[in-house]
């Protein structure tokens, strides 16, 4: 299943689910998971809308599925893009190694990171339109690990 922008949202709500979380054998997300945040003082997604993505980033880092995610880096009155991604590294015991990497689109990622099938890539751009290029990715990502 690839996935951008909102698109998060049906993805979370099939996880939900085991007859189709089996189905699923890979996810591709092209800046697409948010969360609530916890309080107005507390910035970290909610947990109860994290927990069948780190479950699936969980078993693309045993090899069991593969999970694909490409991020902009810019705020957002709910958890963001980098945000989310950030609780599922440390869901897979992860961190953002800095490399830069250009993409068929000539735009470069500055970090990413690897664990098993989980493949996790970081713009660090704060302007809306990485938001586009990142869908444009979807693609170049199918192709490098599917």
């Amino acid at each position: 299943i690839t996935f951008f922008s909102a698109g998060y949202g049906a993805v979370r709500e099939l996880l939900k689910h085991p007859a189709h979380y089996d189905r699923i054998d890979a996810l591709v997300s092209a800046d697409s998971i948010y969360a609530s945040v916890v309080t107005g003082t507390v910035r970290a997604p909610e947990a109860a809308q994290m927990v069948d993505f780190q479950r699936f980033a969980q078993a693309a880092a045993r090899g069991e599925k593969t999970f694909v995610l490409v991020h902009g880096n810019y705020a957002t009155p709910y958890a963001s893009t980098a945000e989310c991604a950030d609780l599922l590294l440390a869901s897979v015991a992860a961190e953002r190694i800095r490399r830069r990497r250009e993409n068929e689109q000539g735009f470069s990622t500055a970090s990413e990171a690897h664990v098993g099938n989980f493949h996790l890539y970081t713009f660090d751009v704060d302007a809306p339109y990485i938001h586009v290029q990142c869908m444009r990715m979807i693609p170049e990502l199918i192709r490098a690990h599917l």
